[in-house]
């Protein structure tokens, strides 16, 4: 159990920078690496152990605020304001999903002050819960995964940056409040789309 680090120093002559700082992963305390022997001393920063957020699913948040969440298997589903890194939520810059299946709900709720502009969903998502990206106010772009056939429910609503999306010819259903209070002026609607929520877009804010 290495919870109680705060401080690795390294000598070696291979740099432990980047995709090798896993080797530290447990419980999702926050730790400092400087490297003192790789050609010359080079501080990491300060990042923060990635931790479970599902079944095989972890997350990890850096200094800069990307957001990570990698891993093979399904997220969980939250209530709002519950997900594991809800205390630094506002210090989010981008969001990166890797191979993971299924983005469990209120996921990235709450964003109000963040700097998350823009989201690409990968091909191996195929489930979304509801309320993901509600009230990420500064939200202007999102690539939804090919896999995916639902808008689910609140997905987008209070995202007043988000002035345009494109709904793909995968989606069938849009659920309710999915774009509610968002910032929408234009939107195509496929003919794949059979079913609409209620109060899907209402109180448009353009």
């Amino acid at each position: 159990d290495t919870s109680n680090l705060n401080v690795v120093n390294y000598n070696g002559n291979s740099n432990l920078c980047g995709e090798n700082i896993q080797a530290f992963v447990n419980s999702g305390t926050s730790f400092a690496i400087t490297l003192s022997n790789y050609k010359e001393e080079k501080f990491c920063g300060i990042f923060t152990l990635a931790t479970r957020c599902g079944n095989d699913c972890n997350w990890s948040i850096n200094e800069s605020g990307k957001l990570t969440i990698s891993g093979s298997g399904t997220m969980i589903d939250f209530n709002e304001g519950t997900m594991p890194w809800v205390e630094k939520r506002n210090s989010i810059t981008s969001i990166i999903i890797t191979d993971i299946t299924t983005i469990g709900s209120y996921a990235f709720e709450g964003c109000m002050n963040c700097g998350l502009k823009s989201i690409t969903i990968p091909n191996t998502v195929n489930q979304i819960g509801e309320g993901v990206f509600k009230s990420c106010i500064n939200l202007k772009s999102v690539k939804l995964s090919t896999q995916i056939t639902t808008i689910p429910k609140s997905m987008f609503e209070g995202c007043i940056g988000l002035t345009t999306f494109e709904i793909n010819d995968k989606i069938e259903t849009i659920y309710d409040n999915a774009f509610k209070s968002t910032g929408l002026k234009q939107i195509i609607i496929p003919s794949t789309v059979t079913t609409i929520g209620e109060y899907a877009f209402r109180k448009l804010m353009f």
